[in-house]
Parts: C-alpha cells; sequence; structure tokens
C-alpha cells in the first residue's frame, strides 16, 4: 500500500510543484516560462510551497487537509498554465525514467536503526 502512495504521490508533489514555480515565474519575474528550465521552476515552488506553508502556519495547524489543498491548487496551476512544447516526449521519458529509478531507491533503502544515533543532524 505504500508504493501505490509513492507512486501517486511523487508525481502529485513533482507536479504541483512545477505550478506554483510557474506562478512565480510569471508574477514575480515577469517573464514567460517556456523558456526556464523545469528545475528552476521546482525550486521556485519548493521555496514558495515552503514559504506558504509556513505562512499558513502562523494560523492554522498543518494537516493533510492543508496540505491536499496545497497540493491541488498547484496541480491546477499547473494543467491550467500547459504549454503545448513545455513537456517534450523527450522530457516525458526523462520523467518515467527517473521515477523509475527513484522508486527502486526508495523500495529498497533499508536505513539501520542506529543510523540517527551516529549521524545527528
Amino acid at each position: 500500500m505504500n508504493i501505490v502512495i509513492l507512486l501517486i504521490g511523487f508525481p502529485v508533489l513533482l507536479f504541483s510543484t512545477i505550478g506554483y514555480g510557474k506562478l512565480i515565474c510569471q508574477f514575480i519575474f515577469s517573464r514567460s516560462y517556456s523558456s526556464t528550465n523545469i528545475g528552476e521552476l521546482g525550486l521556485l515552488g519548493i521555496i514558495f510551497i515552503s514559504f506558504l506553508s509556513t505562512l499558513l502556519h502562523f494560523f492554522l495547524p498543518i494537516n493533510q487537509i492543508i496540505n491536499f489543498i496545497i497540493y491541488l491548487i498547484g496541480i491546477f496551476l499547473f494543467l491550467f498554465r500547459l504549454e503545448k512544447n513545455f513537456l517534450s516526449k523527450k522530457k516525458i521519458l526523462l520523467f518515467i525514467i527517473l521515477l523509475i529509478i527513484s522508486f527502486f531507491m526508495i523500495a529498497y533503502h533499508k536505513p539501520n536503526e542506529d543510523w540517527g544515533y551516529y549521524h545527528l543532524p
């Protein structure tokens, strides 16, 4: 069951982050996101989501419902601002390959129970 949640949650998180990155790129930097790299959009989206969750945490407790609403808005931003040439076949193939590789890395990762004691933050 956790694997299914991971396979559904990872693309949702990725597309939502890119959706917020497109919003920031268009409104704050006043430039088209078609010339912007997907990695830059993702980084801008992560910064905006962390700022938004910190701001919301002052007024509301962050729970699964709030997270769902935040990511749902991000997915809508991604889908409604989608350009025809934004996702080419080459980018989709690269995304699928990276998704499969990261799936195997997460599924077969077995950390030691005392790892946190030796590698404290």
